[in-house]
């Protein structure tokens, strides 16, 4: 880990020195609370979560408090489904209107 907690690779592994996969997320997670100002739970809720009906989640967060995008999200397995039955309710309505 480097000193922002992104995975990083060393050369023991094979793997060239740099982040891991989880360290893009990381970066993103970042960029996304910076860029928006809000914390990822508070944006993810508002622009993700709540549309899709997700009723409740949780993100566990890092020794330093802040949630981890990489990793951290919690999902019920009835919330988690929940996009998956909007996209077959969306197909279902679609495939209705051509058909009329």
């Amino acid at each position: 880990m480097d000193g922002d907690g992104v995975a990083c690779g060393d050369e023991s592994d094979g793997r060239a020195p740099g982040p891991g996969p989880g360290g893009a997320t990381a970066l993103l997670g970042k960029l996304s609370a910076a860029g928006t100002g809000q914390a990822l739970e508070a944006y993810g809720w508002a622009k993700l979560f709540a549309p899709l009906g997700v009723e409740q989640f949780h993100w566990t967060a890092g020794d330093d408090g802040v949630a981890s995008p990489a990793s951290g999200l919690r999902l019920t397995p009835r919330d988690l489904a929940q996009p998956v039955e909007q996209g077959s309710d969306r197909r279902r309505a679609h495939r209705t209107v051509l058909r009329s």
